[in-house]
């Protein structure tokens, strides 16, 4: 049987991950109005300063669209014609993005030619890499799809984002508030450590300053660290534009969790960028299983 990957950007899968034959994806973009100007959502570094910067200059905050219905259709056939049994799409959480949606509403369309398996991941960025670099383990050791959606679902059940915004001032415009806490509303220039679970944004702590909300941040996921005790584990330290605190904080967790697999630290994609804020960091916990 030969089976096919499909995923959206927001995975941030980077440039190995992207080539691999396959894999398929689905790009969202960034659009400024005031200008007219879009970008196409990138995990490339080289291509986010100019997106940061532009973002920093403009009068109102850019919009973010998902894929098309024909973005998906383009893929889909792109994996049909290849010769693929199958395909497992592994869009952002279905309550933060309405991608899920759109695949699952053109899935239906190919019920004929490919079985296509919509994951709901409940996560995003690295959350969502890690469930893609398990699926890709698991067809070299000739699981079954069945057999993989039920790991899958471990997965699923012990993902989870803690993410630090120093400034929710993104978050509020951009409508995310409406999935978080009515203690934000109108309370700008606070930050805020959010968690992601099951695809549910909640608040986590709302402090202000810097210093505040990285303490409770790392407080919140040694609690979780606990909790999961005697799961085998990676922990990843993703970012929007802030390279350094990143960094800093990856180290701190080496050395606090060394029994973790790995640390990994990279950027979130502008999309994500865009929602959240520049200057924002997530830890996000990543399951590890056989």
């Amino acid at each position: 049987m030969k089976r096919a990957i499909l995923v959206d950007s927001t995975a941030n899968i980077g440039k190995e991950l992207y080539h691999h034959k396959d894999i398929y994806q689905v790009n969202l973009n960034v659009y400024f109005e005031d200008d007219g100007l879009m970008f196409t959502d990138t995990w490339d570094e080289s291509k986010m300063g100019a997106f940061y910067d532009k973002m920093r200059t403009s009068d109102t905050l850019p919009t973010t669209s998902q894929p098309s219905p024909q973005d998906f259709v383009n893929q889909f056939d792109a994996i049909k014609q290849a010769g693929y049994d199958s395909v497992m799409v592994f869009p952002i959480a279905s309550q933060i993005s309405g991608t899920y949606q759109t695949a699952k509403m053109i899935a239906d369309d190919y019920e004929d030619d490919l079985d296509i398996y919509i994951v709901d991941t409940g996560t995003g960025s690295y959350g969502v890499k890690n469930m893609v670099e398990h699926t890709l383990k698991w067809y070299q050791a000739g699981y079954s799809n069945e057999t993989i959606l039920d790991k899958l679902q471990v997965l699923i059940e012990h993902t989870k984002v803690f993410g630090a915004i120093h400034d929710v001032t993104n978050f509020v415009k951009g409508g995310r508030i409406s999935h978080i806490s009515g203690k934000l509303a109108g309370v700008l220039k606070v930050g805020a450590v959010f968690s992601v679970y099951h695809g549910k944004i909640a608040a986590e702590k709302i402090a202000r300053g810097k210093k505040r909300v990285r303490q409770a941040m790392d407080k919140i996921i040694d609690g979780y660290i606990k909790k999961e005790a005697g799961m085998a584990y990676r922990l990843a330290v993703v970012h929007a534009n802030i390279h350094d605190t990143a960094k800093e904080k990856a180290q701190m967790l080496r050395e606090k969790y060394p029994e973790a697999i790995d640390v990994i630290e990279e950027n979130i994609t502008i999309v994500l960028g865009t929602q959240l804020g520049e200057d924002m960091y997530a830890y996000i916990y990543l399951p590890e299983i056989d």
